[in-house]
């Protein structure tokens, strides 16, 4: 069975760009920890993440990206949760969070996928983007195995970046 994830940065969906304006308290304290693990191992954190705010413009969406957590984790509603371990996709710890928008508050999770799950990937039926920086353009790539693109982002070196546009994943059920 496959499944296509993708980030769809749509404004009439998300509302706003980004949707994050800013980590409070125990949310804050998480960012900060989060960055001392790797990516093969979860955070011991038993707090409540207390609190995210979201933009003005920003609506409360399934999946809530934050750019300052740099892909270590993401916040997920309570559906897209249970989606996730009724199905236990990947390996991931959830961290109950509180989102609030001006007076709204809802539950939401942040989810932290580990280990690797790049054996999962099918390269050929996913898309990326290579950034050229000199350009200031996003070039489309494909690859047929984990193997050529680590050979690619070499050559690409440090400036410019090779990011996933469609990540198609086997998942066995």
């Amino acid at each position: 069975m496959w499944y296509r994830i993708c980030f769809n940065p749509d404004l009439d969906i998300m509302g706003c760009d980004t949707q994050i304006k800013n980590l409070h308290g125990d949310a804050l304290e998480f960012k900060d920890r989060i960055k001392e693990v790797t990516f093969r191992h979860h955070l011991t954190f038993d707090k409540i993440l207390n609190y995210v705010e979201l933009k003005s413009k920003a609506k409360f969406t399934d999946i809530l990206w934050e750019y300052s957590l740099q892909g270590r984790a993401l916040f997920i509603s309570e559906k897209a949760r249970m989606i996730l371990e009724d199905y236990k996709l990947l390996n991931a710890a959830f961290y109950p969070t509180i989102v609030k928008k001006g007076s709204q508050s809802r539950n939401y999770y942040c989810i932290r996928l580990s280990g690797d799950i790049s054996h999962r990937v099918d390269y050929r039926k996913s898309e990326f983007m290579w950034y050229k920086s000199e350009q200031d353009i996003d070039y489309p790539l494909v690859f047929c195995d984990a193997a050529e693109m680590l050979n690619k982002k070499k050559d690409v070196g440090s400036i410019d970046s090779i990011r996933a546009l469609n990540c198609t994943l086997k998942i066995v059920l």
